[in-house]
């Protein structure tokens, strides 16, 4: 994709938020990401800048049913929590969600949960986290856009992934 068209997405979507009067929007619509993490093969670490057009401050997962991010005290996450009531997610058994965050701007994406893969943040047993740590990666709801990667893997007949930071 050229340049000029990457400044020109980010341009639109600037425009539309500041005509708007609205700091947050929520949408339905197929995830860009999908494509791209169903294609990651089992084992491997994809970085969201390999599919993302646009440069966010920050990227935040929530998993079914949760419906805030565990903000232990990082200002941050306490500002998009106050605003997440107003993107309408989808809270429920069948769908994630994707924050993203740029300024005062958020923009959430529901995502169903796919029958190609699952999404697991936590909860991980000893031999998991050995997995993770061996394969550099650190699990994490939010993450620094620059630093935010996805690990696919398959336990129990079903693949997984989990969103983090790579590297750690």
């Amino acid at each position: 994709m050229s340049k000029c068209t990457k400044y020109f997405k980010s341009t639109i979507f600037c425009l539309s938020a500041f005509l708007s009067g609205c700091d947050t929007t929520s949408t339905n619509e197929p995830a860009e990401a999908l494509p791209f993490l169903e294609a990651l093969k089992i084992g491997e670490i994809g970085k969201i800048s390999e599919f993302s057009d646009e440069s966010w401050d920050l990227v935040c997962v929530l998993v079914s049913y949760q419906g805030i991010l565990n903000d232990v005290g990082d200002e941050r996450l306490q500002k998009i929590n106050e605003k997440i009531p107003e993107l309408g997610l989808e809270v429920d058994e069948g769908h994630w969600n994707l924050l993203r965050v740029k300024g005062d701007v958020i923009t959430a994406q529901s995502i169903d949960r796919s029958k190609n893969f699952e999404i697991k943040q936590g909860a991980f047993n000893d031999s998991f986290k050995a997995t993770l740590s061996d394969a550099h990666f650190s699990p994490s709801g939010c993450t620094d856009f620059e630093k935010t990667a996805f690990f696919k893997y398959e336990k129990n007949n079903r693949t997984y992934i989990t969103w983090g930071e790579e590297g750690k």
